[in-house]
């Protein structure tokens, strides 16, 4: 057997162990993709209007009270994940990653990818001319014009490694969360 087909043979392998561990993951859970979804944007935005608390998933269970979901099988559920609090959950628990890629998406990301590269690039702009006083500050403000939802989109920034304007420039690639934006 050939190099280049012992490779194809193993990341093949790969794939079929990630499609069994995201179809596992789709049974444990008590949410579908779109509830959980809508679980880590609510918590986000919760996080941004009023702060977390460490080992704590207050917003989480807010979220179950106003969807009517058993918050037990939930928690149960986010134990398994190793999600441990709120910020965990909006941080390390993305769904794109839980229950599989889908819709040209490998990640959690609010905007699409046109408005991402948008917001790249003004930020390239405005750190080039002001430099980054190590917050979101110029991200947040970019969203806020646009009516965009701030609290959401940046804890996905921060996720993926954009906490503040600099690191998003540098660290959050279209590549990675959106398919269409990747090489082929």
């Amino acid at each position: 057997m050939s190099k280049k087909s012992r490779k194809k043979e193993r990341e093949e392998a790969v794939r079929r162990e990630v499609a069994r561990r995201e179809a596992l993951r789709r049974e444990r859970c008590p949410l579908d993709f779109e509830a959980f979804l809508s679980l880590v944007e609510f918590v986000a935005e919760r996080i941004e209007q009023s702060g977390h608390q460490s080992g704590k998933l207050d917003h989480v269970l807010a979220w179950a009270q106003a969807a009517s979901t058993e918050a037990g099988q939930l928690l149960e559920f986010l134990s398994g994940e190793r999600i441990e609090d709120d910020w965990s959950l909006v941080v390390e628990a993305d769904p794109y990653v839980l229950f599989g890629a889908r819709d040209g998406r490998h990640a959690w990301m609010p905007i699409d990818a046109e408005t991402l590269q948008e917001l790249l690039d003004d930020l390239d702009e405005h750190l080039e001319s002001v430099g980054c006083d190590h917050t979101q500050r110029f991200a947040r403000r970019w969203l806020a014009r646009r009516g965009l939802p701030v609290g959401a989109t940046c804890m996905a920034l921060l996720a993926k490694g954009g906490g503040c304007d600099c690191e998003i420039a540098l660290n959050v690639e279209l590549e990675s969360i959106f398919a269409a934006a990747r090489p082929d």
